[in-house]
């Protein structure tokens, strides 16, 4: 098993989830300042979808670049769940959740 402590700084335990939230947060951040110019069909619609949420401001972007990368990169990631979704169910391979847990021999020890 991984140990959850990825190392210590004096008394200080940093653990692996939060060096993943910092270089998530880091990352996000740095995408989000990306910005290339597209075409205007694709700049329209998705100044459409992030239309609600006006309010907190579209941001500054270089001079003549209309799509911001990480508004793209996270409509093209939704699109790819719900196909990913739509999939499993015409498939009909995703586990409904009122069917009980296979119990196999990765799961021997715990108990139920």
């Amino acid at each position: 098993m991984l140990n959850p402590v990825a190392f210590s700084i004096g008394p200080v335990p940093v653990h692996w989830y939060g060096i993943i939230i910092g270089v998530g947060t880091v990352e996000g951040v740095r995408t989000d300042s990306l910005s290339f110019a597209g075409p205007d069909w694709l700049a329209a619609l998705l100044k459409a979808a992030w239309s609600p949420a006006a309010f907190l401001g579209w941001g500054t972007m270089q001079a003549e670049e209309n799509i911001r990368t990480s508004q793209l990169l996270a409509v093209l990631i939704l699109l790819a769940a719900a196909a990913v979704i739509i999939v499993r169910r015409i498939r009909k391979t995703a586990v409904p959740y009122s069917s009980d847990i296979e119990w196999n021999k990765y799961t021997e020890g715990i108990t139920k």
